[in-house]
């Protein structure tokens, strides 16, 4: 991944209007006079800790469903990780895999 390396933190201004993203040093979001509802600032503010845990919920899931023999619970969770595979491809930016 090319992006910015988390934790990213949020700043609220003297007002506690989400004001900006930071990711270290750098600023990931500066939200200007288009400032968003808290929830959607801290649900951007948590990008790289989501897309790291579902990287790994992902690769957990594939090791369990090597052992398990239920065809059934194997199809759920296959729908399941095609989600998750959609979902980092997209965080990704990769068109071929979040398309197919």
């Amino acid at each position: 991944m090319s992006h910015t390396p988390g934790p990213w933190t949020l700043v609220f201004d003297v007002d506690g209007v989400p004001g900006f993203i930071w990711g270290k040093t750098t600023c990931i979001c500066d939200f200007g006079k288009d400032v968003p509802k808290p929830e959607d600032a801290r649900l951007i503010a948590t990008a790289p800790e989501l897309y790291e845990a579902l990287e790994e919920l992902r690769d957990k899931v594939w090791r369990i469903i090597d052992l398990h023999r239920d065809s059934e619970a194997r199809a759920e969770a296959n729908m399941a990780l095609e989600r998750a595979n959609a979902a980092l491809a997209k965080a990704r930016g990769d068109k071929k895999e979040e398309n197919a």
